[in-house]
Formats: C-alpha cells, sequence, structure tokens
C-alpha cells in the first residue's frame, strides 16, 4: 500500500476543507473515495494535456437514448482507473425523468470497500 495523501475536500461542495486555519489532509480509504468522485466529475477531453482522460460523457452518457451496456463499461472503466481501487461490483444506473443519471455500486480498494451513491454529469 502506498502513503498518498490528498488535500481534503468538502463532500457536497468540493471546496477545500481547512480546520482551525490547517489544511485537512486525507489519505487511505477516504483518499480513494474522494479519487473516485474527482474522476467521475471529469469530462472527457477537458484536460487539455490528455484529452483521452475523463469519463465520455458528451460521447456516450449525455446523449438521447444512451446504451447502457457502454455507459455502464464506460463508468467501470473510469472508477478502474483510480489507483488502488480493486474491483467494482453492483453497477446499477438509472436515468430519470429529467435525463440525471443515478449511479449505485460497490467498489473495492487497497483499503477495503464502500458503497457509491451518486448523480452523475451535474458538474
Amino acid at each position: 500500500m502506498s502513503n498518498k495523501i490528498d488535500l481534503g475536500l468538502h463532500r457536497t461542495t468540493g471546496d477545500v476543507v481547512v480546520d482551525n486555519g490547517d489544511l485537512v489532509l486525507v489519505d487511505g480509504l477516504d483518499r480513494v473515495i474522494q479519487q473516485v468522485k474527482i474522476t467521475l466529475k471529469f469530462f472527457k477531453g477537458e484536460y487539455g494535456l490528455d484529452t483521452n482522460q475523463g469519463v465520455p460523457y458528451y460521447e456516450d452518457i449525455l446523449e438521447k437514448n444512451p446504451d447502457l451496456i457502454v455507459v455502464t463499461s464506460d463508468i467501470r472503466d473510469a472508477i478502474l482507473s483510480v489507483e488502488e481501487v480493486t474491483s467494482v461490483d453492483n453497477i446499477q444506473l438509472e436515468y430519470d425523468a429529467d435525463r440525471h443519471l443515478t449511479l449505485s455500486c460497490l467498489i473495492h480498494s487497497t483499503y477495503g470497500k464502500f458503497p457509491l451513491n451518486s448523480i452523475l454529469g451535474d458538474g
């Protein structure tokens, strides 16, 4: 296992967390959870130095009548690209009437497993 750390980000706003004037750092399972959430917010082509990185939201997901097999594969690939994620189980996707995509799955990492429930592609 690595000893990587990241700046802690607020779970809903994404702002850097500061506690008593000090930056909050995250490691272990908290870091992996944060990295998965960041990865799923990253649109393919958004990063100018490597336009192949990111989730292909515009290409495969945010379109009329998306192919859920392709979407599931895209989401699985994105999650598995996160260092220290070892597998993803029980991926469930659901589009609502407003075309929001909700993801539920169980993610396994070198630090343990955790459930993820998230609305995707909403920035």
